[in-house]
């Protein structure tokens, strides 16, 4: 995984706004194929997951100087329709799965950057058969999942966060 793949999304209110307005900008400035419906869902869902990233911030202020916040898809087993997310901060970066978005969240900068999402596997497969139909970040989170360079590159970050955390 290439340094500028990853998207950065500061909580500092600047030109860019609060964090909440730079998700709700990007959701709003997204384009959507899908019709109003799924819009409204989609916006639904960023300003309530925009609503969690910030609770979270500010309730790991002193947790420590940079740390991840993975986000777990899950589907109800009575209903393909219900879904709900498990949200999990710690100090290390996870090994990539499918149905993971991860985040990483630097205390010292007060800087959120995007560092992956993975939709379940058989979406992500499906996707790989008409690759130019999705969004491009998607589609190479998936492939750099499939190759491995995903997994490295947590391995490498990991190494990088235990020293900034401990400093050494």
């Amino acid at each position: 995984m290439k340094d500028e793949k990853i998207k950065i999304i500061t909580t500092d209110p600047g030109p860019e706004g609060t964090l909440g307005k730079q998700v709700y900008d990007k959701i709003i400035s997204s384009k959507d194929e899908k019709g109003p419906e799924t819009r409204e869902v989609s916006l639904e869902h960023g300003i309530k997951l925009t609503d969690q990233l910030q609770k979270i911030i500010e309730k790991h202020l002193d947790y420590a100087k940079k740390y991840y916040i993975i986000i777990f898809g899950t589907s109800e087993v009575a209903s393909h329709h219900i879904n709900r997310i498990k949200i999990i901060v710690r100090q290390t970066l996870p090994l990539p799965e499918w149905k993971q978005t991860v985040f990483s969240y630097d205390n010292r900068k007060n800087e959120l950057n995007y560092l992956w999402s993975l939709p379940n596997k058989e979406t992500s497969n499906l996707m790989l058969l008409n690759p130019d139909g999705f969004d491009k970040d998607l589609i190479n989170y998936i492939r750099e999942f499939l190759d491995g360079s995903l997994e490295k590159f947590a391995i490498e970050e990991n190494e990088k966060t235990v020293k900034i955390n401990h400093n050494r």
